[in-house]
């Protein structure tokens, strides 16, 4: 039996699904299914929404890079030789940070404060991992 697959095709070449489609997808239910979890177990759909918006954002930002990353030679290929980590965004460290972050207002919800106070503790703690995944994680770029 003869395979037509040929093995020096990168992944998603010539196709309509790409990585970053796939990331949109992902982020899309991300806000769907905190969305849920917010009305269900904390009766603020608000906040779900919010916690969701922030964990799909970082699921779009960092998702494509690394579906790309094994196809491409890793992360450390795919860096952008640049001097400070603050020159151009990361993206591997924002996703990884908003991801994080996204997770705060839940729990901060289920200590039962203030939505404001749960929403802004999400925020900053996005900022605050940023700041070492930015110096720690290869600027990998698409």
């Amino acid at each position: 039996m003869d395979s037509s697959h040929e093995t020096s095709t990168e992944a998603f070449e010539d196709g309509p699904i790409t990585p970053s489609r796939i990331a949109a997808i992902a982020a899309l239910f991300d806000v769907i299914a905190f969305t849920a979890i917010g009305y269900i177990a904390l009766e603020s759909p608000l906040i779900g929404a919010f916690s969701g918006l922030l964990v799909g954002t970082g699921v779009y930002c960092f998702l494509p890079i690394f579906m790309l990353s094994e196809s491409r030679g890793g992360l450390e290929a795919m860096a952008d030789e640049q001097g400070s980590p603050f020159q151009s965004l990361h993206r591997v460290a924002a996703g990884l940070a908003l991801s994080g972050g996204g997770i705060i207002p839940i729990a901060v919800m289920f200590m039962e404060l203030d939505p404001f106070i749960a929403a802004t503790a999400g925020i900053i703690a996005a900022v605050v991992l940023y700041i070492p995944l930015s110096f720690v994680l290869p600027n990998a770029k698409l």
